[in-house]
């Protein structure tokens, strides 16, 4: 990071793990590190998601780990946005419902449920939307990203040549929203492999990953192009 010399840190999500009690401040660490030198803009994933939802058998940790970031200067952006005026870029984080990500069945998402919990996106500013599962990047484009930003598949866990990714975290063999680049009409999806593992603890022919982005201005003083500078050679 510090030889990219980013002007901004966007993070879709699972920095801790729900079931890993010990890790928290690690990930705090980390976050206190960048925020020193560069704006980070944060969205949950399932694992705050899941922190947050079930107090009652994992404790106040979600609460203490919010307090944690709030002390270096992060609020995570749960269903809100912010607006960078200088840039014409709005950067949105979502939090869909866990529902959607339960094993073996992916959900039908409504038409309208992204607009009810985003509202509506400002046609004149180029949107970022941080959304944790690519599972839903139809629904995201319909919305109206721009560019969506997600990870929690790391990757298929197992790549094999001309298959991609093995299975995702919802069970699904050789998903198709593994890694890397995807266009949907108007919008382009971008999926870190992500930095890290959970459970099971297992990355093969799937190096960790940390992906920058260049973005360049049109005539019309917006945003346009998306370049993938690099990927898998931050391990």
């Amino acid at each position: 990071v510090e030889e990219q010399r980013p002007d901004a840190i966007l993070v879709a999500g699972d920095m801790i793990t729900a079931g890993k009690k010990g890790l928290d401040d690690a990930a705090v660490q980390l976050l206190a590190g960048l925020s020193r030198e560069y704006p980070v803009y944060y969205a949950n994933g399932n694992h705050e998601q899941n922190l947050r939802l079930n107090q009652q058998k994992l404790g106040n940790r979600y609460g203490e780990y919010l307090e944690k970031l709030a002390a270096i200067g992060i609020e995570p952006l749960i269903n809100n946005h912010v607006d960078l005026r200088e840039t014409g870029i709005s950067i949105f984080g979502s939090e869909i419902g866990h529902e959607y990500y339960k094993r073996f069945h992916k959900k039908a998402m409504e038409e309208e449920y992204l607009q009810s919990l985003l509202g509506g996106r400002k046609p004149e500013m180029y949107t970022i939307l941080l959304a944790h599962n690519p599972d839903y990047f139809p629904e995201y484009a319909d919305w109206g990203a721009d560019l969506v930003l997600s990870g929690h598949v790391h990757g298929g866990l197992v790549r094999l040549p001309g298959l991609g990714g093995v299975i995702s975290p919802s069970m699904h063999f050789f998903p198709k929203y593994d890694g890397g680049l995807f266009k949907e009409k108007n919008s382009a999806m971008i999926i870190s492999r992500g930095m890290g593992t959970h459970s099971p603890d297992i990355r093969i022919f799937n190096p960790a990953e940390l992906i920058v982005l260049d973005f360049e201005k049109q005539d019309s003083g917006e945003p346009d192009n998306i370049v993938l500078e690099f990927s898998g050679k931050n391990k």
